[in-house]
């Protein structure tokens, strides 16, 4: 189970970047650089709810162009009753649209924290076809896919310290899509400098790949477990959806 203390702290800058890179990589029409200022409209809220639940937003009373604060107001109570209604059931106590609003830091963050973690689980069922996908299932896919392509890298865990490299991770989005990956931008990760540059390469590719990213570089070096479980997890369901794609 993915607690809270293990995939977050919603306190640090750090984790905003998170959230922020996860929102920009859901496909919406909005592209957002921080949470504070760009959430207070609800118009992007309501689009992320309704990306990682779709239907469980009320269309019909979405203001898609809000011009004043009251169309404004309106979406954030929206959202507010949609993230805390049956579909999602988030717990947001103490809370209501104003906060978002008036971009309040720690209601949006709790309704953005939530909705991310609702998102992970769902990707977690999806390639698990229902039923729950364990650590080591995860990591026989990633072992298969490198062997199958002729890598010589491989992970025993998600916790293994060659993942600070982040080679491993490169050569399995080139078994996803070689053509995606430019050898020449891939380094030994031998320094911290070397390992920050192929840790924002593998961000990078897999976002541009088309799949959903809720962690930043810092966590691949520093190899958060659960953090890299995300991104694994994420290009499995790539790779299903490829598979199973029209």
């Amino acid at each position: 189970d993915l607690q809270r203390q293990d995939l977050v702290d919603v306190e640090g800058s750090r984790e905003e970047r998170a959230f922020v890179m996860w929102i920009n990589s859901l496909g919406i029409a909005t592209y957002i650089t921080n949470l504070d200022g760009d959430l207070r409209d609800g118009l992007v809220l309501l689009q992320v709810l309704e990306r990682i639940c779709p239907g469980c937003v009320d269309k019909s009373r979405m203001n898609t162009n809000p011009t004043n604060a009251y169309k404004k107001m309106e979406n954030c109570q929206l959202a507010h009753r949609t993230a805390t209604g049956p579909h999602l059931r988030f717990s947001l106590v103490g809370i209501d649209g104003v906060n978002y609003h008036r971009g309040e830091r720690k209601p949006i963050l709790a309704l953005v924290w939530q909705a991310c973690k609702f998102h992970i689980l769902a990707i977690l069922r999806d390639i698990g076809g229902g039923r729950e996908v364990s650590e080591e299932d995860m990591t026989s896919w990633a072992n298969t896919k490198l062997k199958a392509h002729g890598k010589s890298t491989h992970m025993d865990s998600f916790k293994d310290a060659t993942l600070a490299t982040s080679v491993a991770l490169l050569d399995l989005l080139a078994c996803l899509d070689a053509r995606a990956v430019n050898p020449a931008l891939i380094t030994p990760g031998a320094t911290p400098t070397e390992q920050e540059m192929n840790a924002k390469y593998v961000i990078s590719l897999a976002r541009k790949m088309g799949c959903c990213i809720f962690l930043v570089w810092e966590d691949i070096v520093e190899v958060k477990p659960k953090m890299i479980l995300t991104l694994i997890g994420s290009l499995m369901q790539l790779d299903k959806g490829r598979k199973h794609g029209p």
